[in-house]
């Protein structure tokens, strides 16, 4: 029987990157994936966080493809062969059933966040399929094991690892030290243990999705923006659930493929329901005219997928022999792109663990504090959407969430990056609180937005936006409180330099340390002044 330090479970981005950085340490790693690769996979857009990450790990390990991974301008000079979409930041619109889209006379139903200042730093879409191969490929070349096409058909968790799979027919044995499931919602060690809890949200969602291609423009003329508003994660926010869509690059809009979803709660597709997926998608969406006509001559190029009861978490993320990675743990809904960005913190954490730098104990208490701050933002969100007050005030409900999240990230980046960390590549970053968790002021904000969304009292317009303007004053380093244009918000170097001392950081220190953004702009970053709106208008 072969014997391994570390198996994991799962093919994935996150296990395949886990897996290649165990064997950079030295250990023996065994990978196991179901599917062959390449192969169809949600979750495709990254953050700013999730990049900081890619090039933290690129920086330790000497792995050049996850620095270039990290930027859209880096992409397509070193791997233009893997297909990908350029995303310069967040696009949110509200629709009115029966109504054609229209964002009003002061942006009250449109609302933008700019993530980077230039197409070249900009994040991305991944396309699933071409980075998971070439990420198990690179992790094959490392010299990780790996068996794909192969399904776990026993695992023994005791003082030691014992699984067998089956592959090509054939039955496989092994024994390993540890195991790690990467495995997502199917969570093999969850099933294993009993690990499955209650919903974790106080409603049920489900999710229709697929890649197509013949999507018209939605705004054929849009206004004045920081980015070109389609090139981005775009939220449309609906009557009883919201959709995606996440363009990637090709020779025209209407010739791309982009990647859409439709998130709802489960009784409202059950409503909806048809014969297949697609018309219950196109049934949904055509009480919405701009969106019914953006969809019209949409085609599939991949099969519809269905995930009901798309939330869940285990009671359980790590013991001493087993460790679930983020996306195994839990999950609660594809809003505002947490994905990539907690997997990829998941997966340093995961190697300190295994690598004996941190205890299980302290993975399982930062994974459990930080799916309680996910779960606060998302059903606060939900809420907003809910909300039995008029469009326009729903909508700016909604945006308050969105300063939530944004108030959060935007600040440990910023931290991140231009603090004074423990060393260049910051490695204890990696443990600091997704979302804020951990943080008592930014704790406190997404609790104080939960309960007034909760309560029931009438609030006045514009009462709960600036109670968390007023809750994140201390973190707000990209002007969340006072955009020129109501809810457009730019990437501003020059104010993130006037907020240093927010950081406790002096000014001039800030300039000095801006090349270290997005893995380094290069030189224009050094002058605030050339990228202090992000516009390309």
């Amino acid at each position: 029987m072969n014997r391994f330090d570390v198996a994991i479970l799962g093919g994935g981005f996150a296990g395949s990157i886990l897996a290649r950085c165990l064997a950079a340490e030295g250990a023996r790693v065994l990978l196991v994936e179901k599917a062959l690769h390449p192969r169809f996979a949600l979750g495709e857009s990254t953050t700013p966080l999730a990049n900081f990450a890619l090039e933290r790990l690129a920086g330790r390990y000497g792995f050049s493809d996850l620095h270039s991974l990290a930027a859209w301008g880096r992409w397509q000079q070193a791997l233009p062969e893997l297909r990908h979409g350029r995303k310069r930041g967040f696009s949110f619109y509200g629709h009115q059933v029966g109504e054609p889209f229209h964002s009003g006379s002061r942006n009250e139903r449109r609302a933008l966040f700019a993530a980077s200042p230039n197409d070249f730093v900009a994040d991305t879409h991944w396309l699933r399929a071409d980075v998971d191969h070439h990420l198990i490929l690179a992790a094959a070349e490392a010299g990780v094991d790996i068996r794909q096409g192969a399904e776990v058909v026993d695992l023994e968790i005791g003082r030691g690892i014992d699984l067998a799979w089956v592959e090509n027919g054939s039955r496989h044995k092994a024994a390993a030290g540890r195991v790690v499931d990467a495995t997502g919602a199917a969570s093999l060690v969850s099933r294993r243990l009993g690990l499955d809890g209650a919903d974790p949200l106080p409603f049920r969602t489900s999710l229709v999705a697929a890649h197509v291609q013949g999507l018209a423009d939605f705004l054929p003329e849009p206004p004045p923006a920081p980015y070109p508003e389609e090139q981005a994660a775009v939220h449309h926010l609906l009557d009883g659930g919201w959709l995606y869509v996440l363009p990637f690059d090709g020779p025209s809009t209407h010739q791309a493929v982009v990647s859409i979803g439709l998130v709802m709660r489960s009784e409202r597709m059950k409503a909806h329901g048809s014969a297949d997926a697609e018309s219950t998608l196109r049934s949904f969406l055509s009480r919405f005219p701009t969106l019914d006509a953006q969809f019209r001559d949409a085609l599939p190029v991949s099969p519809w997928q269905v995930r009901e009861n798309l939330a869940y978490r285990r009671t359980a993320s790590s013991a001493d022999r087993w460790l679930l990675l983020p996306g195994a743990y839990c999950f609660l809904d594809p809003l505002f792109s947490t994905g990539i960005a907690w997997s990829l913190l998941g997966v340093e954490r995961a190697r300190d663990v295994l690598c004996g730098h941190a205890s299980p104990a302290r993975y399982s208490r930062q994974l459990s504090q930080e799916a309680d701050q996910m779960t606060r933002l998302i059903e606060s969100a939900w809420r907003a959407l809910g909300s039995t007050s008029s469009p326009a005030e729903r909508f700016d409900d909604f945006v308050a969430v969105g300063l939530c999240y944004f108030g959060a990230v935007s600040w440990a980046e910023s931290l991140g990056r231009l603090g004074d960390g423990p060393d260049e590549m910051g490695s204890a970053t990696s443990w600091h609180g997704f979302l804020g968790a951990g943080d008592a002021v930014l704790e406190r904000a997404y609790e104080d937005l939960s309960r007034r969304l909760r309560d029931s009292e009438p609030r006045r317009a514009g009462e709960l936006r600036r109670s968390v303007v007023e809750q994140l004053r201390s973190r707000d380093v990209a002007g969340l409180d006072q955009p020129a244009v109501p809810n457009v918000f730019p990437l501003d170097l020059e104010l993130l330099v006037r907020r240093a001392h927010r950081m406790g950081l002096e000014p001039d220190v800030v300039r000095a340390r801006l090349d270290r953004l997005r893995g380094q702009l290069g030189g224009s970053a050094a002058d605030p002044s050339s990228e202090s709106s992000g516009s390309d208008t």
